[in-house]
């Protein structure tokens, strides 16, 4: 299994949403992969101003409150595909790279 992280970028974090026609796209490619058992999981991720962080060493532990501006990689949403190699996960990342346009797509092999 390979999970897919969908990088955030400044609409994400402003909560924007998708444009009707990209959401649709999006939507297309999940049922797609539904329907053939790839997809697992599919979710986007409340931006990080709905967050918090939890960050230190044990008993020096400090919780902040988002938006985690700091941060340049958040993490806008993922899935999680069952196929047989890392070529597969690629090849169904780069379409959803295509609708995403100018977002990063991380795949990353699940561990035991």
């Amino acid at each position: 299994q390979f999970l897919l992280l969908f990088k955030g970028d400044a609409d994400y974090e402003r909560g924007k949403e998708f444009a009707p026609e990209r959401a649709a796209d999006v939507a297309r490619l999940d049922d797609e992969l539904t329907s053939k058992g790839v997809l697992l999981k599919h979710h986007r991720i409340a931006p990080s101003s709905t967050g918090k962080r939890l960050a230190g060493p044990k008993g020096k532990r400090t919780w902040t409150d988002g938006p985690f501006t700091e941060s340049k990689e958040l993490i806008a949403g993922f899935s999680i595909l069952d196929v047989p190699s890392l070529a597969d996960a690629i090849t169904w990342a780069d379409q959803y790279a295509a609708i995403l346009v100018d977002n990063e797509v991380d795949v990353r092999q699940m561990a035991d």
